[in-house]
């Protein structure tokens, strides 16, 4: 059926966000003050071992799963989003945590001998299982979207930063997202919200706009001409800018850039 026209509604308006980031800078603390009830699907082994219990937030680990969790992204109903949303209709948001890990479960997939991924082998996954890898977990990507979108869900995509890309002198020339292949390019392509976050030390600091060796950022929600980073959080304020807040703030703002 092809699309039909109607008046776009602002009040149907979601945010779509990859959040990517070094371990321990405070993504999963972060993330998990997005709206609403929260239904977190781990990939990461004792990834949600930061957050704090909390009735608003439902798990899916798929952690401890074997492998072939990664065929999920063929279904039409990944994770059986349809039925949890179904039974939990207050469900605002949607984090997966994250898709580096899911990358990496689609390449041991590969490497066990699928017949997507002919002739990789645990030793040398190979162009085929890397190819895989890079289908599936853009697959993936694409299928939270559709299925989020669908129901109006907020949507958080988590991250992990690479180590920083050096030339011959060891002179750093990028740091990026920790995905492998075009996939540091290809995912954000999706997003609209692609923000950077790090721990100085002191605060943890947010940056919605590529610059210098750091990339990518980008935003539909920020005015980046201004600001291009903010802090979340710091010793004195654990809790000083929450994603509800903001969302709050760009909903009441019509949606146009805040």
């Amino acid at each position: 059926m092809p699309p039909q026209l109607v008046v776009n509604k602002a009040n149907l308006v979601r945010a779509s966000m990859l959040l990517w980031g070094s371990a321990g800078c405070g993504k999963t603390t972060f993330a998990n003050t997005a709206p609403g009830k929260r239904l977190w699907i781990n990939f990461d082994p004792d990834g949600t071992s930061s957050l704090p219990y909390s009735e608003d937030t439902l798990l899916l680990d798929y952690a401890p799963e074997p492998d072939r969790v990664v065929d999920e992204v063929k279904s039409t109903n990944p994770f059986n989003l349809e039925t949890i949303f179904r039974d939990h209709p207050d469900i605002q948001t949607v984090v997966l945590d994250s898709v580096t890990a899911f990358a990496n479960k689609a390449v041991s997939y590969a490497a066990a001998g699928h017949k997507y991924a002919p002739g990789a082998a645990f030793e040398n996954p190979s162009m085929s299982g890397y190819g895989f890898r890079n289908r599936f977990t853009l697959g993936l990507c694409k299928s939270l979207l559709y299925i989020t979108g669908k129901h109006n869900k907020n949507l958080i995509l988590i991250c992990h930063e690479d180590v920083p890309k050096t030339n011959d002198k060891g002179e750093i020339q990028r740091v990026t997202i920790l995905l492998g292949g075009s996939l540091p390019e290809e995912v954000p392509l999706q997003i609209s919200e692609v923000w950077h976050m790090r721990d100085t030390g002191t605060e943890r600091r947010v940056s919605v706009r590529s610059s210098g060796l750091t990339k990518p950022m980008k935003s539909r929600m920020f005015d980046t001409t201004t600001d291009m980073e903010f802090v979340v959080s710091d010793r004195a304020n654990p809790s000083k800018i929450t994603l509800s807040a903001l969302l709050d703030a760009w909903k009441n703002n019509k949606y146009d850039k805040i």
